[in-house]
């Protein structure tokens, strides 16, 4: 996280969403934040690391001042650098997400759907390299 000067309510927010999301999908088994170790000393299978590349936080009185052109220009912008790794380094991938939020209340749903998509490519990954390991062994 310390690519770009962030407030802290959009990390945790971002943050805590992944958490809750990937705990929901299918497939998925336990998940922990950075600061939890699985019980009985396992290492995790695999991590998720996210930079904020850029964040440009907007304006919500330029938002209200310029009417609907306000809704593009006052707009808060964050770039994320995800990358997705397991320890057998069958999964080893990298991707850049986008967000824009509007207004406040748009920054719940904007860090579900940067969650959502994160949880999405990495339930992907995982489904890739199970048929890779499996393809590999018959």
């Amino acid at each position: 996280w310390d690519k770009a000067e962030v407030p802290a309510a959009y990390r945790a927010l971002v943050y805590e969403h992944l958490i809750e999301r990937l705990r929901k999908t299918k497939g998925v088994g336990s998940v922990y934040r950075a600061t939890e170790y699985p019980r009985q000393g396992k290492c995790p299978q695999s991590t998720i690391h996210i930079a904020i590349e850029t964040f440009k936080e907007g304006s919500s009185v330029k938002r209200a001042f310029l009417g609907p052109a306000g809704m593009f220009i006052g707009t808060t912008q964050m770039t994320f650098n995800v990358t997705y790794a397991d320890a057998s380094e069958k999964i080893n991938a990298s991707e850049q997400i986008k967000a824009t939020m509007r207004g406040e209340s748009e920054c719940t749903n904007v860090a579900d759907r940067v969650a959502k998509n994160m949880a999405k490519r990495y339930t992907s990954l995982l489904r890739d390299a199970a048929r890779g390991s499996s393809a590999g062994t018959t």
